[in-house]
């Protein structure tokens, strides 16, 4: 008798144990699929994220391109302005009707030859352009509003002088549930080539005329 209550005792105790054995197991197999998921959820935030924050680099490049075709137009007509009323200063100067000294747009005429000064006014195209479109792509980034997600934020530095070009450093930044992703990206700015011969203007534009460089991730958490 006694010994079967000694064999009862053994066998309750290892039921217990595995009891106990299974239940850690599950509690080990539940912890191990809850993180899993975890880390699928929060995967598929920071793949979210990252598109979202691409999408702002995206359009931070259509805004610059929308302001380089303003700037473009805008240039064009200001140069055409200017031509004539350079060369009309020119025919008066060479008829002894003006004084080159009180003359307005003296600064691209040959003060010898009284003809116009290529140099000067080529370097007044790219002047003017590069302001045009500065003034507006800065304009354009600060009144940012995403077409596609309004939590995307874009920052703007620059522009850093390239030779004739003009760079801009642009970011984008997303953050969803406490999961921030930020993108940036170098916009190199190509002027329009401009040309003047015999007092006619011609302006070519680049076959790429805003660049993408150095895209990165400036951070991922």
């Amino acid at each position: 008798m006694e010994k079967q209550q000694k064999n009862k005792g053994s066998i309750m105790l290892l039921v217990v144990i595995l009891i106990a054995v299974v239940i850690l197991l599950n509690t080990s197999v539940m912890s191990m699929t809850v993180l899993n998921y975890r880390m699928r959820l929060t995967n598929a935030l920071l793949i979210e994220n990252m598109q979202k924050s691409d999408s702002g680099i995206d359009e931070a490049y259509a805004l610059s391109m929308m302001s380089y075709e303003l700037a473009y137009y805008n240039t064009e007509a200001y140069i055409e302005e200017l031509l004539v009323a350079i060369n009309q200063d020119i025919v008066d100067l060479n008829n002894g009707q003006a004084s080159y000294v009180s003359c307005e747009n003296k600064k691209y005429i040959d003060s010898i030859s009284l003809t116009m000064n290529n140099g000067a006014l080529e370097n007044q195209f790219l002047l003017y352009f590069q302001s045009s479109f500065d003034s507006d792509y800065k304009r354009s980034i600060s009144n940012f509003h995403s077409q596609i997600d309004s939590d995307i934020k874009l920052a703007l530095t620059g522009p850093t002088s390239q030779a004739k070009n003009k760079v801009y450093h642009v970011t984008s930044s997303y953050e969803n549930e406490g999961v921030t992703r930020k993108n940036s990206i170098d916009l190199v700015v190509l002027p329009p080539d401009f040309d003047l011969s015999d007092s006619i203007a011609t302006i070519n534009l680049p076959q790429i005329p805003i660049v993408r460089n150095r895209w990165r991730i400036e951070y991922g958490e």
